[in-house]
């Protein structure tokens, strides 16, 4: 838009605006957007020329009253703290992902517009190939549960969404009312054939039902009519295998892994969680947000867990020698 920018010094000329460029945002959400922050750095330099200044809502003095007590209990807390009290996000120094980069790792111009059957003119992602096998990595909690939907290409893992349930349907558990969730967001879908990764702890049961949770989302799906395909493990791997696998992709230095790209118009979710994603002492990572009721849980460590998920199982050399062995013996499921 900076190009679309005109002068005219001869119609201006007087007027103390001309020549001025504003912009005008909340704080960004993902790293992409820290641009914003170059004018506060230009401004220490050359304080005749730049301006930057920041506000909360409470310097607005048209609004009323109830205004930010209102906002507070009606928006989620993490929403409430950046869109009106204006605190910034900030990639953490020891996060868990150091190689992790929106600018690299997240795509946006993916857009396509096609007609429906009404002949209305809807866009439609690029990313996304209705004739190809989804892939879903998976998360089950109490309070949440959530996953990441996936393809892949040669040479490419392509994440296409991030879904999350929080409230369960009625006669449904909430693994269940997930299952439900990943097939409303494919209405489109042709292939109807979805591979399952996740947490081997998942395996276990939960709190409303005596069938473990792979196996309720496993059946939902069947019933909607997708042929499912169980990839869990019967084990998690060590905390430095996985990390060190997801770092070395990641960091794209070799040719034998693949790329990936994650759709930043429907994955910020995911994106901020693994923004957000702290490491500790010997390559474990940090999932005391998991839980905190100060924070919004999909912004917490359970969806950089179902990144973690899919492309351990996918590309680890262990995985890769059992693939090659033809053996099935790890995984838990069929198909």
């Amino acid at each position: 838009m900076a190009t679309l920018y005109r002068a005219n010094s001869w119609r201006f000329k007087d007027n103390p605006l001309h020549n001025a460029f504003y912009d005008f945002t909340s704080n960004p959400w993902m790293q992409a957007g820290q641009w914003v922050f170059k004018t506060e750095e230009l401004m220490k330099e050359n304080p005749d020329k730049y301006l930057f200044l920041e506000g909360t809502a409470h310097d607005n003095p048209t609004l009323s009253p109830e205004y930010i007590s209102n906002m507070e209990e009606n928006t989620e807390p993490l929403v409430f703290r950046v869109e009106v009290l204006n605190e910034r996000l900030r990639k953490l120094p020891n996060c868990y992902y150091p190689s992790f980069d929106t600018e690299r790792h997240c795509t946006s111009a993916l857009f396509d517009y096609d007609q429906n059957a009404d002949g209305i003119w809807l866009p439609t992602f690029r990313d996304y190939d209705p004739n190809k096998a989804l892939e879903v990595s998976l998360d089950f909690n109490n309070y949440i549960c959530c996953g990441i939907i996936c393809q892949e290409v040669p040479g490419k893992l392509k994440i296409l969404d991030n879904v999350y349930v929080k409230q369960a349907k009625e006669d449904k558990t909430l693994a269940e009312t997930l299952a439900i969730a990943i097939h409303d967001a494919y209405p489109d879908q042709v292939k109807r054939h979805i591979i399952v990764y996740g947490d081997a702890s998942a395996s276990s049961k939960s709190a409303g039902s005596k069938i473990p949770m792979f196996n309720q989302v496993a059946a939902e799906l069947r019933r909607l009519g997708w042929k499912v395909y169980m990839r869990v493990l019967k084990a998690n791997p060590e905390h430095k295998d996985r990390f060190a696998l997801i770092e070395r992709i990641l960091a794209e230095g070799s040719s034998m892994l693949p790329r990936v790209r994650i759709n930043q118009n429907t994955c910020k979710a995911l994106i901020i969680s693994m923004q957000n994603s702290p490491v500790l002492a010997e390559y474990k990572k940090d999932k005391s947000s998991e839980g905190k009721t100060s924070i919004q849980q999909e912004y917490a460590t359970h969806l950089s867990d179902c990144f973690d998920y899919i492309v351990y199982y996918k590309y680890s050399s262990e995985s890769q020698k059992n693939k090659a062995k033809g053996s099935s013996m790890r995984f838990l499921g069929g198909g």
